[in-house]
């Protein structure tokens, strides 16, 4: 059994979750607002080194995101700071964000309220083997209008 609910309980086990790929990320989806009654969205994120999302704005949701294991470097705004394993960071929502792995780095993402988690199943292929395909640029266009996401700016470059 990958999950269960009962009683307004929600249960998810270990390695449950359909993986998939955005990008060379592979996000796994753990908790949807549609089961958590609409109070947030949880994913698992397994990024690669030099690996960076656009710059973009979540114009209903904010994004939390915690370290579990690597580095990244965020961009929020003007601003660019360093994460290493165990720190945690709020993005708000309504400005501009995005970061980069400067390791393989894995990362549980919290967005407030859920829904816009729904971008993950809808913009990225199933992760059914260990390499990312070539990204869908439309398919991720159209998933981010649908979740009232909006891809702003390029992603980050490696700092060297």
């Amino acid at each position: 059994m990958d999950s269960f609910t009962t009683k307004g309980l929600l249960v998810v086990e270990a390695g449950a979750g359909e993986p998939r790929w955005i990008g060379a990320s592979r996000i796994t989806t753990k908790a949807t607002a549609g089961q958590t009654h609409g109070g947030f969205g949880l994913i698992v994120s397994e990024v690669t080194r030099d690996t960076s999302s656009p710059l973009h704005i979540h114009h209903t949701a904010d994004e939390s995101m915690w370290v579990m294991s690597g580095r990244v470097r965020v961009r929020c705004g003007d601003d660019e700071f360093p994460l290493a394993a165990g720190a945690f960071a709020f993005l708000p929502r309504g400005v501009p964000h995005t970061f980069i792995a400067e390791e393989d780095t894995a990362m549980l993402g919290l967005i407030t309220p859920g829904g816009t988690e729904a971008f993950f199943a809808e913009g990225g292929p199933v992760a059914t083997s260990a390499t990312p395909p070539p990204p869908d640029l439309e398919r991720l266009q159209r998933a981010a209008g649908h979740n009232q996401c909006e891809f702003v700016g390029p992603p980050l470059s490696p700092s060297r």
